[in-house]
């Protein structure tokens, strides 16, 4: 059980930092190239939606995770992913294709 407890902190920081160093770092530059910066709200919007469920994920197999069976810890973080690439298919690219032209 340790080592998915590594597994998993590790993969918590990493995403956590690289979206911390990344937006940070892209809104600085981007703020010193071109000044003040107009967000689109609806962009922004679906963008911190897929954020807060992509974080909200990592919460469900924490809880169950103090179940003794690596099987159902496993099954939910299936169902959990499937569920993430669903959001992130229809929320990105159709209502991309179907509202933003």
């Amino acid at each position: 059980m340790i080592d998915i407890d590594i597994v998993k902190y590790s993969l918590i920081g990493s995403i956590i930092g690289n979206i911390l160093l990344i937006l940070g770092l892209s809104l600085f530059v981007s703020g010193v190239n071109f000044g003040e910066l107009k967000l689109s709200p609806i962009i922004t919007g679906t963008t911190t939606i897929h954020l807060s469920m992509a974080a909200m994920c990592f919460v469900v197999p924490s809880i169950f995770a103090r179940e003794d069976s690596i099987l159902a810890l496993h099954k939910h973080s299936i169902g959990i992913a499937v569920v993430l690439l669903l959001v992130y298919f229809v929320g990105g690219v159709l209502y991309h294709d179907l509202f933003s032209y």
